[in-house]
This record gives C-alpha cells, structure tokens and sequence, in this order.
C-alpha cells in the first residue's frame, strides 16, 4: 500500500492511497495520478512495485522527470520523495497507513450527556472541484455550514469527539469516502474525502 500527497504551490491538495502494483502519472485524466499541467507528459511517469521497492519511471524523454529537484529516467522511491512538475509537487509514501472500515464510523448520539471535555485539534476542508478549487476552508467556529448561496446543504460542528458532520436537508447529496451520510451524524477523520452539492473536498487535522 502507498500514498502520494499532491501539493500546489505547497498547499495540500489532497492525498491519495493506493494498493496496487503499478500507478501511472500523467496529464491525460484516465491516470492514476492525474496532473493537470503542461509541462507534465500525458503519461508521465509509471510507479512500479517490485517486493518491498517502488520504482518509478521516466515515461517520455520529452518531459523530464524531477525526483527531489534532480533529472532522472530511472530510480527507487523512499519516503518524502518529491516527484516534481512545475509548481506541482507529488509526495511519496509507502508506510503503511490504516483505513477506517466503513462500519467503523462512530454515529453519535448526542442527547446522550457528554464526556468530560477534551481537546480537539483545528481543523480545515480544502476545495477539491468547483470554481473554487484549492480554497481552504477554516473549521474554527463552532459550527459551519456548506452549500448554495441561498440553501444549506450540510453542517460541521466541533464537538468534544471531534468534528461532526450532519445533513441539514432530507434530500442531500452528501457521501464521505463514496458512502452516502444520509441522516447520519458522522465524526469526521483526518483526510476524509467530503462531496457535497457535487463538489469534492478533503478534510483533515492541524497537527
């Protein structure tokens, strides 16, 4: 399993994870990695895994491939790698990383009475898709809500446990990590991926 962390202009992107023997980079969108930029190769580079190494490959002798700010065609890929194209930045990791089970998902009830309080980290969403891509989103008050202009679609609110997320509407279009909220009440974990109203999101912790 692995997982690369795109970066623009140094701010998160969003982090993908994958468990498979060979991820391909590129400009066309049917990548694995998928980087929209000129100076990135339709298919730029390919990740292949041998045993316990990843390999990555230069694809097109046309678009250099910059490991860490260094050209090279061919070399093995250690943790914190930076697979650089312009002012994209692809950071590599192969430790493993744990995903929560889906049935994991705590559902609170929150008319029950509440533990003795505790601290709980700020947090942000970051704007995956939209006309507002890239926008971070700070989840300092109390609560915060998203969608239209003129109607609100969810709600996050910081609670004791962490950051919750409710629908605010019977008929939201509201997944987190592909599965549907519905009527839900989810705490939400660090690199969750959010699609509300149709726009994808990522939330995450400051650590």
């Amino acid at each position: 399993m692995v997982k690369f962390t795109i970066t623009l202009n140094n701010k998160k992107v969003k982090s993908l994870i994958f468990d498979k023997n060979i991820i391909h980079i590129g400009r066309n969108s049917d990548n694995d990695l998928f980087v929209d930029h000129p100076d990135a190769a339709p298919i730029h580079a390919t990740v292949t895994q041998k045993g316990h190494a990843y390999i990555i490959t230069q694809n097109n002798a046309e678009y250099p491939l910059l490991i860490n700010n260094e050209e090279t065609k061919e070399v093995r890929l250690i943790n914190n790698d930076k697979i650089m194209i312009d002012n994209y930045s692809i950071i590599f990791n192969s430790a493993k990383i744990i995903i929560p089970n889906k049935n994991d998902i705590v559902t609170k009830n929150y008319a029950a009475p509440l533990k003795e309080k505790t601290i709980v980290p700020n947090a942000k969403v970051q704007i995956l898709s939209g006309q507002n891509i890239g926008r971070l989103i700070s989840l300092k008050d109390i609560k915060v809500s998203f969608g239209k202009k003129d109607s609100n679609t969810a709600e996050i609110s910081k609670k004791n446990e962490g950051f919750a997320i409710t629908a605010l509407q019977s008929n939201a279009n509201i997944t987190i990590n592909h599965e549907p909220l519905g009527d839900k009440t989810i705490i939400l974990n660090d690199n969750d991926m959010l699609l509300i109203d149709n726009i994808s999101m990522q939330f995450f912790l400051e650590h």
